[in-house]
């Protein structure tokens, strides 16, 4: 999964949207 957000948005949620693709990546590889 690679998303493409402009700098500003990186920066600011980027802890947000790390946590979240982590729990979604876990919930998919144990869902496998």
């Amino acid at each position: 999964m690679n998303f493409f957000l402009p700098k500003n948005l990186e920066n600011l949620c980027s802890e947000g949207l790390l946590s979240l693709f982590t729990n979604m990546n876990v919930y998919v590889l144990s869902d496998k």
